[in-house]
């Protein structure tokens, strides 16, 4: 059994794969599309843990951490990326030659590490914006992914953190929490959690959507686009959210007001256009209402 490993500096270009590694015949795990993010973070923030290493002819053979060296090596032949040659000393545990459970120190580094739990990733990027003055461009690049990714999981780490709070403690999904990032405000976001749950019922992700509809319409939906230019120019609310698409028309009464001018302007050119003697223009319609004129069916006529 082993105890303390010694720590050394290696050179990435004495690092080479070791047979021991529970992950060598899994040659996929180590192409560059399956390294790309741990890549970009390694180019941005080092590596932070250190590879398990074994001399193997003159070489440092890599138990745990193979990887970390397959990223090390896209970064070396990345004549772009700063600080990376293969004389780049990396920190590393040097595994003695006598020891003999090298199999079980790679296997252990690998299914030992629980798997991050969803909201703590969330609340982590949103602290590396808030805390870390890191912009979600920033963020992007250290971790070889899109904003549009990055912005998105900022969402779910903005929720209200009471919301937040309850989808720890399992009282709501993670589905059902990041239904509410629907609408920007927290304030909202809080008042209509509060409503669904006073009974303690059972809050559905859907329930959370189709209540949130009522407290704003999002400037990406076929309403908001019809109406946003000219609520603009009144002045109308909007909650602004991280993902421009996602943004909120707060002010339902304006949106309707603005719908009903532009329909009834779109159907006075169709009735003039159609011939009709009248046409009326409405944001819904009483289906009761609509019922009482029935249907005609055509049918052939002298």
């Amino acid at each position: 059994m082993t105890h303390a490993l010694k720590s050394v500096s290696v050179s990435i270009g004495d690092l080479t794969s070791h047979p021991a590694n529970v992950r060598s015949n899994s040659p996929e795990t180590y192409e560059t599309e399956a390294t790309v993010h741990l890549t970009a973070s390694i180019g941005v923030l080092g590596i932070i843990q250190p590879l398990l290493v074994q001399k193997i002819d003159g070489k440092f053979g890599v138990l745990a951490g193979g990887r970390r060296r397959a990223a090390l090596n896209e970064l070396v032949a990345d004549k772009t990326a700063k600080g990376f040659t293969n004389k780049t000393k990396i920190g590393c545990r040097l595994v003695p030659d006598n020891c003999d459970v090298t199999t079980a120190l790679s296997l252990a580094e690998n299914i030992t590490q629980a798997p991050m739990n969803a909201i703590d990733e969330f609340e982590a990027f949103a602290r590396m914006m808030e805390v870390d003055g890191q912009s979600p461009e920033t963020i992007a690049k250290t971790f070889g992914t899109t904003v549009a990714a990055v912005k998105g999981r900022l969402r779910y780490g903005l929720i209200h953190p009471d919301i937040r709070a309850a989808a720890r403690a399992k009282t709501i999904t993670l589905d059902t929490m990041k239904a509410f990032a629907d609408h920007p405000s927290q304030a909202v976001q809080l008042e209509v959690y509060e409503a669904l749950t006073g009974d303690e019922s059972y809050v559905q992700a859907y329930t959370v959507r189709q209540v949130l509809k009522t407290r704003g319409v999002q400037v990406s939906d076929d309403i908001g686009a019809f109406v946003r230019e000219e609520y603009v120019a009144r002045g109308g609310p909007i909650a602004a959210d991280l993902l421009e698409e996602h943004s909120v028309l707060e002010d339902i009464a304006l949106v309707e007001v603005i719908m009903v001018e532009k329909l009834t302007a779109a159907a006075e050119v169709a009735r003039a256009e159609m011939g009709f003697a009248w046409a009326d223009a409405m944001v819904r319609y009483d289906y009761a209402t609509m019922a009482e004129y029935g249907r005609v069916y055509p049918g052939p006529i002298e």
